[in-house]
């Protein structure tokens, strides 16, 4: 019992009981009908009014608001799953697959049709996360990719998901850039590899904005004194509150401590839905999920072998049930098989495709045998065996090289 001020004695009042976060979501739903094959997600109202986009649609007169029903024909359905999540749980959950990244551009994409900034900052972040965590690199920036997100983002492409891309292109080319000497002068003259060149030139014809943007780009990376940032950090220190390739206003500070993620699994490149003629899924060959990859050459420190080595046109299978690496030439007619955790260590670096296998010999017949060397058709297909075998077998370690020194450890094996 309490006393009030003219000294009548009152009950006080219990506070009333907060509302729960069911009451707070209201009993409302509304559907939403994403993609050509209207994919339909059934939300609750009041979370998905907190878009301004969402709430000019179904709070009006429109007839969204009268049905309970929207349709976004042209956004991708796996991108606003991830979107729904976010809306619920405010975060981006996780991914470590090819279709996971694509994802997150359309995602990106989403969130400025939404007019969302928050989740596009978000997404960019998840996008450089990933990509820092798998080392990610020309899988970051293929054709399709670039040529939607210009064509989509077109009033921004000078900032974020476009600046992002088109930096990556260019830290991936400088990092692969080949040295050539003139009249056999000592001194070196770096240039961009002519196949990097031309991928910029076609897709400078699909979207001038993108040639723009890489040519101006590139004239400030040629200007600077010092090495640039990686793309795929988010570390780096040119705006004070603001990260690089965030739209926020400049009086937000958003940084926050970079996590480093440990990622055991590997990153899953999307075999079964890939176009690249080089890595196809084998079926009657072998078990289901073994990848094929087409390799160029392939030899060992074996003296013994001299000729059959130095063909083209090896394919390089990593069996998955029967867990063994096997070579076979263009006949299929294998010619050298292995356990494949008898790997130990896969020597290579970001740009180049040669690539050399350590392995320990658990048999009599193999102990010639402890080194293999490859050279796949490009470095990302080696980064791709090198990945797919780290996600199966924990033991596998990487030892990187530079381009020389691989150059280097070939041409010493290639002399035997």
């Amino acid at each position: 019992m309490t006393s009030s001020t003219d000294g009548v004695l009152t009950t006080p009042v219990a506070d009333a009981t907060p509302p729960t976060f069911l009451d707070q979501l209201g009993d409302e739903l509304v559907t939403i009908y994403v993609g050509p094959k209207r994919k339909g997600f059934t939300i609750h109202k009041e979370i998905i009014c907190e878009s301004d986009f969402f709430r000019g649609a179904f709070k009006s007169t429109f007839a969204e608001a009268k049905d309970g029903m929207m349709h976004l024909p042209e956004d991708n359905p796996d991108a606003f799953d991830i979107y729904v999540e976010w809306a619920y749980r405010k975060r981006i959950r996780d991914g470590h697959s090819e279709s996971y990244l694509h994802s997150l551009y359309d995602l990106y994409i989403m969130a400025d049709k939404f007019c969302n900034t928050k989740l596009k900052d978000a997404t960019m972040d998840k996008i450089q996360d990933t990509a820092r965590e798998n080392n990610l690199q020309d899988s970051l920036f293929t054709e399709i990719l670039v040529v939607r997100a210009f064509k989509r983002l077109a009033d921004q492409f000078e900032k974020g998901l476009c600046k992002f891309l088109v930096l990556m292109m260019i830290h991936c080319f400088f990092g692969r850039r080949t040295k050539i000497y003139c009249n056999g002068s000592k001194i070196s003259t770096e240039y961009l590899q002519e196949i990097d060149l031309r991928f910029v030139h076609e897709l400078g014809n699909k979207d001038m904005n993108i040639f723009v943007m890489f040519q101006n780009n590139l004239i400030e990376e040629l200007q600077r004194e010092t090495v640039s940032f990686d793309p795929r950090n988010r570390d780096e220190t040119y705006n004070k509150n603001r990260c690089f390739f965030h739209i926020h206003s400049s009086d937000e500070d958003c940084r926050e401590k970079i996590v480093t993620k440990t990622n055991n699994s590997g990153f899953i490149f999307d075999m079964s839905t890939t176009d690249d003629p080089r890595v196809e899924e084998l079926g009657t060959k072998s078990e289901p999920g073994a990848k094929a990859y087409k390799i160029n050459k392939f030899f060992s420190d074996d003296q013994n072998w001299t000729v059959m080595e130095r063909q083209e046109d090896w394919i390089l299978t990593h069996d998955t049930r029967e867990e063994c690496l096997y070579v076979s030439n263009a006949a299929d007619e294998p010619i050298v098989q292995f356990p494949a955790k008898c790997v130990l260590c896969i020597e290579f670096c970001e740009t180049s495709s040669k690539i050399a296998i350590q392995t320990m010999a658990p048999y009599d017949d193999l102990k010639d045998l402890e080194n293999f060397y490859c050279e796949f058709q490009d470095s990302n297909l080696a980064g791709r065996f090198f990945l797919e075998l780290k996600a199966l077998h924990a033991g596998v370690t990487r030892k990187s090289r530079t381009s020389d020194e691989m150059d280097t450890i070939f041409e010493n094996v290639l002399d035997l």
